[in-house]
């Protein structure tokens, strides 16, 4: 995956609009993007009873946590989370 990014460097922001809950295994995707992007901002909005695979904003907080240190988080109505992460995992080419 590093190949594909700019010259094997990776990427200065990974950004995830509303697409979390589509995605099964999503824990291991941010993962993937901790390795690949320094910094992860993303947006959710995460109903009482959630279909999706997000299952509630607590869960998606401890997993963002294992891969990024959050440095500024909004959650809005207690339904929307935005957050803004810079990832424990990265490390920038040639260093």
């Amino acid at each position: 995956m590093r190949k594909a990014c700019r010259g094997g460097g990776g990427y200065d922001l990974i950004i995830c609009l509303e697409v979390l809950s589509y995605i099964e295994f999503y824990e291991d995707k941010l993962g993937r993007f901790s390795n690949i992007g320094e910094y992860l901002y993303l947006s959710l909005y995460i109903p009482d009873n959630p279909i999706g695979f997000v299952k509630s904003i607590d869960d998606l907080i401890a997993t963002v946590e294992q891969y990024y240190n959050i440095e500024n988080k909004i959650i809005y109505n207690d339904e929307s989370v935005f957050l803004l992460g810079k990832s424990l995992l990265f490390k920038k080419f040639g260093s």
